[in-house]
């Protein structure tokens, strides 16, 4: 006689596999629950780990999200806009007769529906006592800047007056009309360094459009918080009446910034834009200075993008080994509870379980713990993500000037900013993660022999 086997008696060819029917799941599933608390310390201590695992993923991804919406805000919103237009001469070496001229401008705000802030730069020297420091002139449209930026909110001191002070309609000495004094806006370490505050004087002197030195008086009528870094340390803000005054420069601007409705659609503004400037049919001054180049945000700033989208990729890769450590803790349970429950698992084989519903069984068990884990790390993540969204995280005293990164300088408070999509992309990969790492000590149970591991 043969000897007896362990292994379950061959199916007949052709026979039905059994199913999970509806009762053995129900089954299953009250084991599987039952089984996950007979070790309650290990298992308790094994959910914990992995929802605060789950937990500080959701709040650092919410912390990115922020930091990366505030420094492209403070991008787009306080300097570049969404799309800039500008000669491609300017774009090559900031040439002073690279203009658009303002037939263009006038072409595009009817056409596209944008709003267009116009611009004008040159280079100075602003002086005012003994000191003197090389400056940036940006002249702007006081009118039409605060419909594309929100440059106008950000000012350590003073107001957003950028107009005619005194002069230049009145009888002077000798009955010759006082010169116009324009006030202007300066940076902030550009006005520590030339000790000038509130109502000061400032000179400017310039290399003028034709040829001639450029010079005025001007007013600072307020300073800027540290916005750009460059600006920051050489900036003056002026109207582009008061720039013309000083640089005699003809009819047209530098560049047109204009911003889209929604972030999503900036390649369909741009597009909208390069058509406009297409059929406009107005010959362009000074052919040398090339055509008209219309680029998005990160085009003009490509190391801000590549930094955002670094950022991105580093936040994948924290994301994977927090969710690593919590898979070699899912493993570490299983592990353990297969090791101790050897005996048990060869007397239900004995009694005739299949090893599929075996191994369904203690799926199940770190399906459950895998979950709850998930469910208690979302809602603790997600409440403190929010409670950092409303309150954020303040840093002025440590970084009182912000901080600089990418030539955007930000303010030293920081908000999360929470979306679903963080939330349930956190679940799902821990999820995954756990259950793959419980797959592979799990799988030992089908190979267990119900004689052998009943007599260890």
């Amino acid at each position: 006689m043969a000897p007896p086997s362990d292994s379950p008696p061959a199916r007949p060819t052709g026979a039905a596999r059994p199913r999970f029917r509806a009762g053995a799941r129900r089954v299953l599933i009250f084991l599987a629950w039952r089984n996950l608390w007979r070790n309650r310390l290990r298992s308790a201590l094994t959910l914990a780990m992995m929802a605060v695992g789950l937990m500080m993923m959701i709040v650092t991804a919410a912390l990115q999200e922020g930091l990366i919406r505030k420094f492209l805000g403070y991008a787009t919103d306080l300097r570049l806009g969404h799309i800039q237009l500008h000669r491609q001469a300017f774009i090559d070496d900031q040439d002073l007769y690279a203009l658009l001229p303002s037939g263009l401008v006038e072409h595009l705000g009817a056409t596209t529906g944008h709003v267009f802030a116009p611009r004008v730069y040159a280079a100075g020297l602003a002086s005012s006592g003994d000191a003197s420091r090389g400056v940036l002139l940006r002249g702007i449209d006081p009118m039409l800047e605060p419909r594309v930026t929100s440059l106008h909110t950000h000012l350590r001191e003073g107001a957003f007056e950028l107009g005619l002070w005194r002069g230049g309609d009145g009888a002077g000495n000798g009955g010759q009309p006082d010169p116009p004094v324009y006030s202007v806006i300066i940076g902030n370490r550009l006005g520590h360094a030339l000790q000038v505050g509130l109502g000061d004087e400032l000179v400017l002197i310039t290399q003028a459009a034709d040829g001639s030195i450029g010079n005025g008086l001007f007013r600072v009528a307020g300073i800027l918080k540290p916005l750009e870094p460059g600006f920051d340390r050489s900036g003056v803000l002026m109207s582009i009446e008061a720039f013309q005054s000083l640089m005699f420069l003809p009819d047209g601007v530098h560049e047109l910034a204009a911003v889209a409705g929604d972030p999503s659609q900036v390649a369909a503004a741009q597009a909208r834009i390069e058509e406009a400037v297409l059929r406009w049919p107005g010959p362009l001054p000074d052919a040398e200075s090339g055509a008209v180049r219309v680029r998005r945000w990160d085009e003009i700033n490509p190391g801000l993008a590549d930094m955002l989208s670094l950022n991105e990729n580093l936040m994948s890769i924290v994301m994977g080994i927090i969710f690593g450590i919590a898979g070699l803790g899912m493993l570490n349970t299983v592990l353990m509870a297969i090791h101790e429950r050897r005996r048990e698992f060869g007397m239900l084989l004995a009694m005739g379980m299949s090893r599929a519903r075996l191994l369904a069984m203690v799926l199940l068990e770190s399906f459950f713990l895998a979950l709850l884990a998930a469910a208690l790390g979302a809602a603790l993540g997600s409440g403190w993500a929010l409670w950092l969204q409303r309150h954020g995280l303040d840093f002025s005293g440590w970084l009182p000037n912000g901080l600089d990164w990418a030539g955007v300088t930000i303010d030293a408070r920081y908000e999360a900013f929470l979306t679903a999509a963080d939330v349930w992309r956190s679940a799902v990969l821990m999820l995954a993660i756990v259950m793959a790492a419980a797959l592979i000590p799990a799988w030992r149970t089908v190979r267990y022999r119900p004689a052998e591991v009943m007599q260890l």
